[in-house]
């Protein structure tokens, strides 16, 4: 495993932990998911799926996303996250990684999500600029 936050070289292990900042949309478009580890552990409140949602790289998370319940929610409800406790994620990542192709079909599920939401607010800035002199 490799800890970009140490110093180690991106292609020294077959786990790389992106851990620095201004990296992840790099990672996220090359990796086959990204499990969002700030959802595994109590207290962090999990991190923001819709980054990697948005540029199609299939989501694992915890149970522990209290700050981003919504994201989560709706993008459950059109299956475009897998969740996964600490008790079932070693054999949940194997299941998921032999099947690239339902990893491929929970990726477009989530961008389809996130690019629907993203038109949204991009037609309602697009209001209100119409509105500013």
């Amino acid at each position: 495993m490799n800890r970009r936050s140490t110093g180690g070289g991106a292609f020294d292990a077959r786990v790389h932990v992106a851990d620095t900042l201004g990296e992840l949309g790099l990672w996220f478009a090359l990796a086959d998911l990204a499990l969002i580890g700030g959802s595994l552990i109590a207290g962090v409140g999990g991190h923001n799926p819709l980054e990697p949602a948005r540029l199609g790289c299939p989501i694992v998370s915890g149970p522990h996303v209290e700050n981003w319940l919504t994201a989560y929610a709706e993008l459950g409800d059109v299956g475009g996250v897998t969740h996964a406790d600490a008790s079932v994620l070693g054999g949940r990542l194997i299941e998921l990684l032999a099947a690239p192709e339902a990893l491929k079909a929970q990726a477009e599920r989530a961008q389809a999500f996130v690019a629907a939401r993203d038109a949204e607010a991009r037609a309602g800035l697009s209001r209100i600029l119409d509105l500013v002199p």
